[in-house]
C-alpha cells in the first residue's frame, strides 16, 4: 500500500509473483543439496563395516566444509558492510560440531 492507503503503483518492491518465484527456487536448491548429501552418505555406508566412525567422520568433514563456506560468506558480507549475525552463529555451530566429532573419534 502506498501513502494513506492508496495502492502502490511504483513496483518498488517487486510484484507478488516475483517474490513467490524467488522463494520456490531457494527451497529447490536446499532440497537438492540434502538429497546429494544423503546419497553420498548411503554410498559411504555401503562400502564400510564400521558405520559409527564413518558417520562421525562424515559429519566432521561436512562441518569443516560448511565452516569454510560460511567464513567466506562472512567476509563477503563484511566487505559489503551487511549484518553478519547469522553467519557468526553458523560458524559457532560448525566449530562445536567439529569439536564434538573430534571428541567422539
Amino acid at each position: 500500500m502506498g501513502l494513506y492507503g492508496s495502492p502502490d503503483l511504483s513496483k518498488k518492491y517487486g510484484s507478488p509473483e516475483d517474490i513467490k518465484e524467488a522463494k520456490k527456487k531457494r527451497k529447490l536448491i536446499i532440497s537438492t543439496q540434502v538429497i546429494v548429501l544423503i546419497v553420498l552418505y548411503l554410498i559411504l555406508m555401503v562400502s564400510n563395516e564400521n558405520r559409527f566412525i564413518m558417520t562421525v567422520s562424515y559429519i566432521g568433514v561436512l562441518s569443516m566444509v560448511y565452516f569454510f563456506i560460511n567464513f567466506a560468506m562472512t567476509i563477503v558480507k563484511l566487505i559489503k558492510k551487511q549484518s553478519v549475525n547469522k553467519e557468526v552463529i553458523k560458524l559457532f555451530i560448525c566449530i562445536i560440531t567439529f569439536i564434538i566429532c573430534g571428541i567422539l573419534l
